[in-house]
């Protein structure tokens, strides 16, 4: 759904060209006598799919989600239930992108919302979008449900295109003085949820914390209460970014390329998650970790 920060707004001005072309086709296409498969509309810039499916229960199902199109669903026929919620909620894949069918599924997550699409409904959903589909309506009864998927093509900006991925936040990490305390404070304190905790190699205690308005914490401690003069052993400060990618190779590559220093190697860590990961040291010294979920 077409959800954004008022600062944001506008990154998907493009849309309504684009939508309004695909609505004109849902409007004046026989939609009840197409096929099930792929309809053609505009070659790889937008076409259609068509699917004749029963419901099934939300338990079944997995959430989906895609990167370089938009989906808009329209109901020909039946109902159905659609769970949705950011892709901020998400932090592991269950099935990894696969990009010849610009499909990645999640895990699941208790942050999301319920839409009932009835005959006639649509609904768009943007990349930001993890949806859970054809859901029993009411829980328990199925329903045959015939829908058509109009997929519009993801128009990247050029400096999108020139960097060749996206790239987010993916956590930030703290070093703190007593570390029962800092996890009491950002989960009992501010509702956070600790999620992962083990003891680091240099033997003192770590977990994530998952932030309930999005984003990850890292708290590492017990650091004391000197504050040493060593960027990364120093007390109440952030000391790293993690940013998710796509091709961690390739992320390292080109920072190196901007005057960053290589930390250490290249590695498949198992703690705290499955993740395929590279770090740098920016031209300040401060430490990047680019990453990516194994399976």
């Amino acid at each position: 759904m077409i959800i954004e920060k008022l600062e944001s707004a506008g990154t998907y001005g493009w849309i309504a060209q684009e939508l309004a072309k695909a609505l004109d086709y849902l409007k004046n296409t026989d939609l009840k006598t197409l096929p099930s498969g792929r309809a053609e509309i505009d070659g790889d810039r937008m076409f259609a799919v068509v699917q004749d499916y029963i419901t099934s229960g939300e338990e079944e199902l997995k959430f989906e989600a895609h990167r370089a199109y938009l989906d808009v669903q329209y109901i020909v026929a039946g109902t159905e239930k659609i769970l949705v919620s950011s892709l901020q909620n998400f932090h592991q894949e269950a099935v990894p992108y696969r990009p010849d069918e610009d499909i990645v599924f999640y895990e699941e997550t208790p942050k999301s919302v319920a839409l009932i699409l009835q005959e006639g409904d649509y609904a768009v959903f943007t990349t930001e979008d993890c949806h859970k589909t054809r859901c029993d309506a009411d829980g328990k009864q199925k329903q045959k449900v015939k829908k058509v998927i109009v997929k519009i093509k993801i128009q990247k900006d050029q400096e999108e295109e020139r960097v060749g991925q996206k790239m987010g936040i993916h956590h930030l990490a703290v070093r703190v003085k007593n570390f029962e305390a800092a996890k009491a404070f950002y989960t009992e304190g501010l509702g956070g949820e600790c999620y992962a905790q083990w003891t680091h190699q240099k033997g003192f205690p770590a977990c994530m914390i998952r932030l309930n308005g999005g984003g990850i914490l890292e708290v590492l401690g017990d650091g004391g209460e000197a504050l040493p003069d060593n960027f990364e052993e120093r007390s109440g400060c952030f000391i790293h970014l993690a940013l998710i990618v796509e091709d961690v190779e390739a992320a390292v590559e080109r920072a190196l390329e901007y005057g960053a220093r290589l930390k250490g190697e290249i590695k498949d860590v198992d703690v705290p998650e499955p993740m395929h990961l590279g770090a740098v040291y920016g031209p300040s010294g401060e430490i990047v970790e680019f990453l990516k979920y194994r399976e």
